[in-house]
């Protein structure tokens, strides 16, 4: 392909070149005999469009191509656990940079199934060049827990460190935070609101949506009051602020605001249950499952994601073995579920030493287990993604699955250990 057509050709349109002429180029490479597509009717359910799919004699392969995101090439392993039959062996074939193939690599030594993974250059196949694919090892364990440890550039940097969300609004706004004190000051006298900023911006949500952001400039500060991206309601109302903000402004700010929390009892709410379990979670005492004070929420993590891979576990607790336990919240079904309990697994396996510390474990930590705590409000609680992850992680990540409801009642919560039938 030309450069230039390249340039202009949209995600999807470079997504259907892929799949219909380099994609099968690629697997015929590791597919060591005949191969053909594999097919919606082979697999008796959707595949996604963002992979290419291929069958071999006893290999199923699975092909990666352009992406929007990194967790457009986890879909890779994601998917392919799920499609994969239990003799075949799975193949990965997805893009070098390693912005996007260091989860799948990083991941890959705790997949106790017969796998492999090839990386390729995908710009120069888009350009019509000729591409041969490289065979990726599967790392050792312990080598993955010391590139978490080490900082760079000898390692990843994936430490007990990871800084947490900014709490000051100065850290963010700097000098500019005179502009809008009233107004911060406001914001934090609503009780329905809550902060949830970043390095980058202060964001107020409601019900797990924003309705007020500030994103710094060089000069100015851009204020977007009212629900972030709707479309159904209006839009925000945005307010670039070069100096004080006028009363005036301030005024029509805290209406798109207020109009904004309003319109969650109308049933908007119902979308963001997970934060709103999440809440409940938050303040049961003593803790749920059985675990010792405190429990800590929004703990700041890395998962394997260059350039900032960091993130937040929604709970990290100890129980009085010693047993550090990550909770996972979720609200109805979720592909990548397993594989991010495993990324924080491995961070906290990588970590054990400085958490055991910071939990006062005078003995360390006996052990790091995931516990995924699945709403059993609506919908279906685990799928065939889940359990084929689920049944293809090594036994030392030790994982649990619980159904967790009437937590919307006021009262304790009912929860119940989920097995698959």
């Amino acid at each position: 392909m030309h450069d230039a057509a390249k340039s202009n050709a949209t995600l999807a349109e470079r997504r259907d070149r892929f799949r219909n002429g380099w994609a099968r180029g690629l697997a015929e490479q590791v597919a060591h005999g005949p191969m053909r597509a594999f097919t919606r009717r082979d697999a008796g359910a959707d595949l996604s469009k963002r992979l290419s799919w291929f069958r071999a004699d006893r290999r199923l392969i699975v092909v990666a191509g352009p992406y929007r995101t990194a967790k457009d090439v986890d879909l890779a392993l994601a998917h392919g656990l799920r499609h994969a039959g239990a003799n075949e062996m799975l193949v990965l074939v997805i893009p070098d940079d390693e912005k996007v193939s260091r989860a799948t690599l990083a991941r890959s030594p705790w997949i106790d199934r017969d796998l492999e993974i090839y990386t390729f250059d995908l710009a120069a196949v888009e350009y019509g060049k000729s591409v041969v694919v490289s065979a990726q090892p599967i790392e050792k364990r312990s080598r993955v827990l010391q590139l978490y440890r080490d900082d760079p550039p000898g390692g990843w940097g994936y430490g007990i460190g990871a800084p947490p969300r900014p709490t000051d609004h100065e850290v963010v706004l700097n000098e500019k935070l005179a502009w809008v004190a009233d107004f911060t000051e406001w914001l934090e006298t609503r009780d329905e609101i809550y902060t949830e900023h970043t390095e980058h911006y202060l964001a107020w949500r409601c019900a797990g949506t924003i309705v007020l952001k500030m994103t710094p400039g060089k000069h100015h500060v851009t204020i977007a009051a009212g629900i972030q991206h709707s479309r159904t309601g209006p839009l925000p109302l945005k307010v670039d602020c070069t100096g004080v903000l006028t009363e005036t402004k301030r005024s029509e700010l805290e209406g798109r605001v207020l109009e904004a929390v309003g319109s969650f009892p109308d049933g908007l709410a119902e979308r963001y249950r997970e934060h709103r379990l999440q809440g409940v979670i938050a303040g049961q005492h003593p803790p749920i499952l059985g675990l010792d004070p405190p429990l800590k929420s929004e703990r700041a993590a890395w998962r394997p994601y260059p350039p900032d891979g960091r993130a937040f576990l929604d709970f990290l607790g100890v129980d009085h073995q010693g047993v550090l336990h990550i909770i996972e919240t979720k609200v109805g079904e979720d592909a990548m579920m397993v594989l991010q309990g495993l990324d924080y697994w491995i961070w906290a396996t990588a970590n054990r030493d400085g958490l055991a510390t910071e939990f006062g474990l005078r003995n360390g930590v006996s052990a790091v287990e995931v516990d995924f705590l699945v709403d059993g409000g609506k919908g279906k609680l685990l799928g065939p993604y889940s359990k084929a992850q689920s049944l293809a992680l090594a036994d030392e990540v030790v994982h649990r699955f619980w159904e967790i409801r009437d937590w919307e009642s006021g009262h304790e919560p009912a929860i119940d250990r989920l097995t698959f039938g």
